[in-house]
């Protein structure tokens, strides 16, 4: 097969925002596959390529203006042969839906994975504005699709496109580095990692479930690494409710920095209320740490199976502070290394890239590649 991935980003797996890591590792497999891949990445720091890489990959200037594309990627569009499939990655991006338009001008194919942009929680936030643009622009990339990729969350894009839904999670790629000491005293130190956003991420409730643990003899400490658009919101936060003693906030990382903050954890937390497939959750089971997520994260159903770890019901502050205060018990009963060490197994059994790209083969490409035949 010859597919070319087209994303807002560089591919580079040290950058943030999982769909890097995904394009990144999902295109690096495939390679191993046999397959011919293209990576055509919209960036604008589109000249500085840092990551290594066994696929073809061409870097396009991002416009000021987001109802334009670079002229140059329109060229390099035009100038494929018929049989690329080309995959457009996320949602309600204005330079998707841009290339979504050469596409269908010179007749390509294309398939479509929305990364938890056409969920029930996504879709309601910004509710006018996101219906008119589905309406005006990202319907058309629906339509054109040939399959459209969930990573296990409900995609929403009507009866007539619903036959074309395959499910397909991602993958990840096993850590040579993971938590291999356990301790069963002190206190239990909790991480967050990820985009600091109050409502996707249900940061909202974490902070409260906090605040009512403090209010109780628990000793914890929540390390919160990253950056984002409530990070003030929350540092204030904090201070008002006196939990700066308790919340420490790292800033964003990468790389083997980031992973080394992460291993000085007892249990990794995401209390999203949308999700496609949160890759920082996967990144944490890799390195073997327990996981307490909201099932809105779509991996409840792996961790339970897999004995890794604690997923919430409800999704409320409550029912949060009383999971981990169950896990500040299962620290000192050794339980949570129990959780740690099947984490590491779930992504062995469940997420290994090389079986994500056999089915993405299988249920994704063969479907652009048949209706085309």
């Amino acid at each position: 097969m010859k597919i070319t991935h087209v994303l807002l980003g560089k591919a580079d797996p040290e950058l943030m925002g999982g769909i890097n890591k995904v394009v990144h590792n999902l295109a690096t497999e495939q390679i191993k596959l046999g397959h011919e891949v293209r990576v055509f990445g919209i960036a604008e720091d589109y000249q500085t390529i840092k990551h290594h890489h066994i696929y073809e990959l061409s870097l396009f200037p991002k416009k000021n203006q987001r109802f334009l594309i670079h002229k140059s990627l329109k060229k390099a569009v035009k100038q494929s042969s018929d049989d690329w499939v080309f995959h457009l990655h996320s949602s309600f991006r204005p330079e998707i839906y841009l290339v979504s338009r050469i596409l269908k001008k010179y007749n390509f194919r294309w398939v479509h994975t929305p990364h938890g942009g056409y969920t029930d929680v996504s879709l309601r936030k910004n509710y006018l504005f996101k219906k008119i643009y589905f309406y005006f622009f990202e319907k058309r990339i629906v339509n054109g699709a040939l399959a459209i990729q969930s990573l296990g969350e409900k995609v929403n894009v009507g009866k007539e496109n619903s036959k074309k839904i395959e499910r397909v999670p991602n993958g990840f790629e096993l850590s040579r580095n993971y938590k291999d000491k356990y301790t069963s005293k002190g206190l239990l130190n909790i991480c967050f990692c990820g985009r600091i956003e109050k409502h996707y991420k249900g940061l909202d409730k974490l902070f409260h479930a906090i605040e009512i643990i403090s209010k109780k003899d628990v000793r914890l400490m929540l390390n919160v690494i990253g950056d984002g658009p409530d990070l003030e919101y929350f540092t204030n936060y904090c201070i008002t409710k006196k939990l700066d003693h308790i919340v420490n906030f790292l800033g964003a990382k990468f790389g083997q920095e980031k992973i080394g903050l992460i291993l000085k954890n007892d249990l990794f937390i995401l209390t999203s209320r949308s999700e496609g497939l949160p890759t920082g959750v996967l990144e944490a089971a890799s390195l073997g740490l327990p996981l307490l997520v909201s099932q809105e994260t779509n991996l409840g159903s792996y961790i339970l199976s897999c004995s890794s770890g604690y997923v919430l019901d409800s999704n409320n502050p409550n029912e949060i502070a009383q999971e981990i205060i169950k896990a500040v018990n299962d620290k000192s009963s050794g339980v949570l290394e129990f959780f740690g060490s099947n984490a590491r197994k779930m992504i062995v059994e469940h997420f290994n890239w090389h079986k994500i790209a056999v089915q993405m083969d299988k249920k994704i490409y063969s479907m652009a590649y048949s209706k085309n035949s």
